[in-house]
């Protein structure tokens, strides 16, 4: 199996603040965060699938934020993530562009015709180990 699965990340809290677990063993679970290898943005795919392209970049260790139309605060949501993939073939060139022109320089971008899990994985299969 390719991959290394990440073990989660738990902040815990104990009533009053002491060491000790609550009455039954039981400990407040207050924030709970991932590690991921990667960042990825998605441009494009079909919204219906917007959960599976997530899903499939989870599983290979990685945090993804998917964009299939074009939102308002785009800009400032995008941000520096290490890979973009772009699905070209349902994204307008508008949107394309708007992408590039607002990441990093350090970002590596894959495009891609077409939008399929298989494609995803793939791409992520040779970019995010």
């Amino acid at each position: 199996m390719q991959g290394a699965w990440k073990s989660a990340c738990l902040t815990l809290i104990v009533k009053g603040g002491s060491p000790e677990p609550l009455p039954g063993g039981a400990y407040t679970i207050i924030n709970h965060q991932e590690n991921y290898d990667m960042s990825i943005v998605i441009i494009g795919g079909n919204e219906c699938m917007e959960r599976r392209y997530k899903e499939v970049c989870k599983r290979h260790g990685c945090d993804a934020k998917v964009f299939c139309k074009f939102k308002g605060g785009m800009k400032d949501r995008i941000g520096s993530p290490d890979l973009m993939i772009l699905f070209t073939h349902t994204v307008s060139h508008k949107m394309v562009q708007y992408a590039l022109n607002e990441t990093a320089e350090n970002t590596r971008v894959v495009r891609s015709h077409t939008s399929s899990i298989s494609s995803l994985d793939q791409i992520l299969a040779e970019h995010a180990g």
